[in-house]
């Protein structure tokens, strides 16, 4: 466990680090520098099993001046892809279409601190790493910008079909950060909520449910619970437009972090001298004796 705690830490309360204040590093080097601020403040069993890491990137078309910026994140909200009159789709898809290159104009613009000027910009939305419990929200509800008001039984749903995989779904193709194989981006479905209904403000929840031990499916209806084929109505690779949360765990975890924990250790020896100089002997326990720059003595940190 990152036990310290960094008093001068420039991570925000909700996880994110901003590069672009920084000097200009390497990304890998970044997210190491954010991930443990973030520890630092926030160790416990939600951030080892539940959260993982998000990288912004943001450049201007101008003079393709660029920011990188990390958060954390404990679930993914995805949008449905509704372009087509083919009203199905795929996780997959919908995990592409959260990734997707997006321009920032009108009266979205970000300002520059190079061209000293608010200006049109890609952003890009990259899956850095990916917690062992790996949930998504499905948006299908649709809020659009409006200056009229409108009642919440007026938002209307998206019904589209969603496919996703029940025992392998996997997200390595879409992670861009540190990869161990001990803990890959593998991963199979556990648990699912299903709304149905029409709008944002009717309708009905039910949770799908598999139990580990026997490793059957069950549906959760109020009061009521049943075995079932599989979720959704026992459809094992789609669902009946109802799919709202989908719940994923990581089929092997031998590593902390979903190997991060594994990285830091290995990438701070072979690029980090700078920032971890003040490193010396490390015990059996993870314990690393450091020299406090400011008051020049010994105590003890966990890297």
């Amino acid at each position: 466990n990152f036990s310290s705690r960094n008093k001068n830490s420039k991570m925000s309360s909700d996880g994110s680090h901003d590069a672009a204040k920084k000097k200009k590093k390497d990304d890998h080097y970044v997210a190491i520098e954010s991930w443990k601020e973030y520890v630092d403040k926030h160790d416990s069993i939600i951030v080892d099993r539940f959260q993982g890491l998000l990288c912004n990137v943001i450049m201007c078309q101008s003079c393709q001046n660029t920011s990188v910026k990390f958060e954390v994140y404990s679930s993914l909200s995805l949008p449905i892809p509704t372009t087509n009159n083919i009203k199905k789709t795929s996780i997959e898809d919908c995990i592409k279409q959260f990734t997707k290159t997006e321009i920032l104009d009108d009266n979205n613009h970000w300002y520059c601190d190079q061209c000293k000027a608010h200006v049109n910009a890609k952003k890009k939305i990259k899956i850095w790493t990916t917690p062992d419990i790996l949930i998504f929200h499905l948006k299908r509800f649709t809020f659009e910008e409006s200056t009229v008001v409108i009642a919440i039984d007026d938002i209307p749903k998206i019904h589209h079909v969603v496919e996703y995989p029940v025992d392998a779904l996997d997200m390595t193709p879409f992670v861009f950060g540190p990869m161990d194989h001990s803990a890959l981006s593998h991963y199979k479905l556990f648990g699912m909520c299903n709304h149905e209904g029409i709008s944002a403000n009717s309708g009905h929840y039910t949770a799908t449910i598999r139990n580990h031990k026997d490793n059957q499916w069950y549906k959760c209806n109020d009061s009521k619970v049943h075995k079932v084929i599989g979720p959704s109505r026992g459809n094992n690779n789609g669902d009946d437009g109802s799919a709202y949360l989908l719940f994923y765990e990581r089929k092997q975890r031998k590593a902390k972090w979903g190997g991060m924990e594994k990285f830091m250790n290995n990438y701070q020896g072979r690029h980090c001298n700078d920032y971890f100089s003040d490193l010396s002997i490390t015990d059996e326990d993870g314990f690393t004796m450091v020299v406090d720059k400011k008051k020049t003595k010994q105590r003890k940190k966990y890297i």
